[in-house]
């Protein structure tokens, strides 16, 4: 369980361990290891930076989906417009 602190204390499970080692390969944080005691400390910056990236998208893709959203509507309104005059 992680204290919710700077440097947590985890209990991590068998395996999870190695999973460390790739925060450090991708810039996010360091993983240490003195014995039985694994160490991980997140840099901020990255993950701030990830962030961004991910609202910018998002702001881009609900925007383009509600416009879709809307032309789906109209053809949807006009399909039933024309099977209501067929009767």
């Amino acid at each position: 369980m992680c204290d919710g602190s700077g440097a947590a204390a985890c209990d991590v499970p068998g395996g999870g361990v190695e999973a460390f080692d790739r925060f450090g390969e991708g810039g996010v944080g360091e993983a240490t290891a003195q014995g039985r005691v694994h160490s991980l400390a997140l840099e901020a910056k990255p993950m701030q930076e990830a962030q961004a990236w991910i609202d910018r998208y998002r702001q881009f893709w609900e925007g383009n989906l509600d416009q879709f959203e809307k032309y789906l509507d109209k053809l949807q309104t006009k399909e039933t417009k024309h099977d209501n005059d067929k009767e």
